[in-house]
């Protein structure tokens, strides 16, 4: 039920956010249900795909894990002038950090990278070095 209400929330969203297409700022922090388990991240993909104005993008505590962040990788090469990224609190380990890594070529402009409150460990940190 929670799933299917996030999944709404995004469509919903999208729909709004296609009035904007010069949107250059996304707080999705605290969105997406974490008693859900929410895990259809290619409907925030596409979003993201269409916004490839946005600089600073905050998805913070909504639960993405490993599985989000490889779904979440492939907006990557569309978000080029993204600065600031958050994705503090998100239950993102190891596999996460290798997606967040291969997505990096693409995120050139990037200025700050919030990771803070996730599973990485020295595996995910050697992950993006």
């Amino acid at each position: 039920q929670d799933d299917l209400c996030d999944r709404k929330k995004i469509l919903s969203l999208k729909k709004l956010l296609m009035k904007v297409p010069l949107l250059e700022s996304l707080d999705l922090s605290h969105c997406f249900s974490k008693k859900s388990g929410f895990s259809d991240w290619s409907v925030l993909v596409e979003l993201l795909k269409e916004h490839p104005h946005l600089k600073d993008l905050n998805l913070g505590n909504n639960n993405i894990g490993d599985g989000g962040m490889q779904a979440l990788s492939g907006a990557a090469q569309h978000l080029t002038n993204l600065q600031a990224l958050f994705l503090s609190a998100n239950e993102i380990g190891v596999g996460g950090m290798q997606a967040l890594s291969g997505a990096a070529q693409h995120l050139t402009n990037l200025q700050a990278l919030f990771l803070s409150a996730n599973e990485i460990g020295v595996g995910g940190m050697q992950a993006l070095s």
